[in-house]
């Protein structure tokens, strides 16, 4: 669920600044993200069958700080539901050894459309931000150094000519 809670993260980072992805590592590092969560906040909790015990306590912790819950998880039966004011649905089935996420992606998809449409002056004010950024740097589109000399590059030039020169003939 990770991956789905980071694919969310990263683009609600593109409408709110405060936007943080818990990592559910252990029991104390978990609290320590959420210590300041409380009222005005809202907590997402992401959780499928075999259901995340850190997950269902980060969603109790939150809700008892009086921050608003949403659970994304896949049925009525779910424990999540226990703690969330918001309850979305999304099957999960496991057709093989893994569980297919495609439901779940869907729905976040949704989600962050919806919000974004909600946002949009908020949406293009951040990307114009990160252009302007990426902008500044100069990036080119490529991450990588060129490690060849112009020269060198000039002489394998030649010799590729020369080889498929010489093939012809």
């Amino acid at each position: 669920m990770r991956t789905l809670a980071e694919f969310f993260g990263y683009y609600l980072r593109l409408v709110k600044k405060n936007v943080q992805v818990v990592k559910t590592g252990n029991t104390n590092e978990l609290f320590e993200q959420m210590m300041y969560i409380g009222e005005g906040d809202v907590a997402i909790g992401i959780s499928f069958p075999r259901y995340s015990m850190r997950t269902l306590k980060a969603m109790e912790f939150a809700n008892n700080r009086k921050a608003r819950v949403i659970a994304i998880t896949d049925s009525v039966h779910s424990p999540m539901n226990m703690y969330s004011s918001c309850n979305l649905f999304a099957r999960s089935d496991m057709a093989s050894i893994v569980d297919s996420l495609v439901a779940p992606m869907s729905l976040i998809n949704a989600l962050i459309v919806s919000i974004c449409l909600k946002n949009s002056d908020q949406v293009v004010e951040n990307i114009e931000k990160i252009n302007t950024f990426v902008d500044n740097f100069e990036y080119s589109g490529n991450d990588e150094i060129n490690m060849l000399d112009e020269n060198v590059v000039k002489e394998l030039r030649k010799c590729m000519d020369n080889a498929a020169i010489d093939e012809e003939k």
